[in-house]
């Protein structure tokens, strides 16, 4: 064993003999014949020059090196060296990998293929890559795919991906023309700097020339053209024209179209004055009282911004109010609590204010969910929205109904048994009036059923509440 370590002249010829050693000695172990056989006079692995060169010649990528009659006779005269054997035999397999064998150059002084550990052989000797798997093989065909332009065109209906010869005339002179066009914005850094130089600047306001009454709202995606734009004097008759119209019973989506393209205009102007704070709490009013919230927040959040500018407004105290009860509603814990902070900030608002105070009224009873104290409010919310000082106050009231009515029958369904006088119910809920559906429309929609007999009370047993119109909970994107 010393010997053949020793004839060894590089790490890979050492590791090949400790492997075929290794070998050896776990065979001898399995049979049984570790300490009766004869190791001095054993034949172990040899690492010859000439043994190394055949071995690396017979597994080369190029085929088998040299003369087959003097191979021959060399393996011939090798049969008995076991070490010779065993690579031959490894170097015969049809396929897999082989971990007894390292090929790293002939010993002739001519230079041979390296192959790596990770080597594959085929029937023919030849060497592979190791096996793709399915996801890379998935991948590939992905990209021969890809580069189809002609057939992923036809797929996709997408004409810039075919060749030429397959457009129509139409579609070639639409490519020229597109080409055309970027070929003359791309010019020298002197041709950059100019369009720089014309491209106005989004900090500077741009004083509308436009005319019209009316004008759709769209969302900037380029630089703002003065001519359309309306100044502020065409606004304030745009404004009128609005409530006027809502006054005739437009349609809503209309008069919010109109309102969003009158802001947008303030904004491109840099206009932020009295006439500003005008624009903004009407949309919030018209919008509270058509149940669009999403639009009421958006206002409401630049009234802030323009509230804390000093542009003083008679309003301000009622859309105080209209935050409360919005966080309340939306169950905004820290934005009632920054509220709050606000208002102690300026005592005045809240001790002058009987919108904010009867706002407060609302959190109260949301707060401790008492269903009672919250219907004796509505007469007053009513009364506070006649009178002007919260104009849509009573509106925004009733958006608490729907899940307030369903918390208190929840609770008298619990207690009564087994009818439910209804005239009970529509007192105790405040059904009645302007504000909110009738008893009829809202019992059928939470599912109530009423007795067989008289249809006046209501039947506690048969009643589930599963309608679709039962709903406990406050928030949401839109007021119902």
């Amino acid at each position: 064993m010393v010997n053949a370590m020793s004839r060894c002249t590089n790490p890979s010829e050492k590791a090949q003999v400790q492997k075929e050693l290794r070998k050896l000695v776990h065979r001898a172990i399995e049979e049984e014949t570790l300490w009766t056989t004869d190791w001095t006079k054993h034949a172990f692995p040899s690492t010859d020059d000439e043994t190394s060169s055949r071995v690396r010649k017979r597994k080369s990528r190029w085929g088998s090196g040299g003369d087959g009659s003097s191979n021959d006779a060399a393996e011939a005269a090798n049969d008995d060296d076991p070490f010779v054997r065993l690579a031959r035999q490894s170097a015969t397999v049809s396929s897999g990998y082989d971990e007894s064998v390292v090929y790293d150059g002939a010993s002739d002084g001519t230079t041979s293929r390296s192959v790596s550990p990770l080597m594959w052989f085929d029937s023919t000797g030849k060497s592979t890559r190791k096996m793709m798997t399915k996801k890379k093989k998935k991948k590939k065909k992905k990209r021969k795919q890809k580069g189809k332009g002609e057939k992923r065109g036809k797929e996709e209906g997408n004409p810039n991906l075919l060749p030429v010869e397959f457009l129509t005339a139409e579609e070639r002179a639409r490519k020229r023309q597109r080409l055309q066009r970027f070929a003359a914005t791309q010019g020298s850094a002197h041709h950059q700097s100019n369009w720089n130089a014309r491209r106005p600047n989004p900090q500077q306001p741009v004083v509308g020339t436009c005319q019209r009454l009316e004008k759709k709202y769209f969302r900037l995606t380029a630089a703002v053209r003065p001519c359309d734009v309306r100044p502020v004097s065409v606004l304030r008759e745009s404004l009128k024209m609005v409530l006027r119209k809502i006054k005739e019973g437009c349609d809503y989506l209309y008069a919010c179209e109109q309102f969003k393209s009158m802001r947008q205009d303030l904004t491109v102007q840099h206009v932020q004055n009295a006439f500003t704070v005008e624009v903004y709490e009407t949309h919030a009013r018209v919008a509270i009282e058509n149940s669009d919230m999403n639009e009421f927040n958006q206002c409401q959040t630049q009234l802030i911004i323009l509230y804390d500018q000093g542009i003083p407004s008679v309003a301000k105290e009622e859309f105080a109010a209209y935050r409360i009860l919005y966080h309340v509603y939306n169950s905004r814990t820290i934005s009632i609590a920054q509220e709050f902070r606000s208002l102690i900030m300026d005592r005045s608002v809240c001790d002058s204010s009987s919108a904010v105070a009867l706002a407060l009224r609302v959190r109260r009873a949301v707060a401790l969910n008492d269903h009672r104290a919250f219907f004796k409010i509505k007469a007053d919310a009513v009364e506070i929205s006649k009178s002007g000082v919260a104009k849509s106050f009573a509106s925004f009231y009733a958006a608490f109904l729907p899940a307030f009515r369903c918390r208190a029958i929840l609770t008298m369904l619990r207690a009564y048994k087994p009818t439910l006088s209804i005239e009970y119910v529509k007192r105790e809920l405040r059904f009645g009036g302007d504000v909110g559906p009738s008893f009829e429309a809202w019992s059928e929609s939470v599912g109530i059923v009423l007795t067989d007999d008289d249809r006046r009370s209501i039947d506690v047993r048969k009643s589930k509440l599963d309608g679709p119109g039962f709903s406990t909970a406050f928030g949401g994107g839109r007021l119902l």
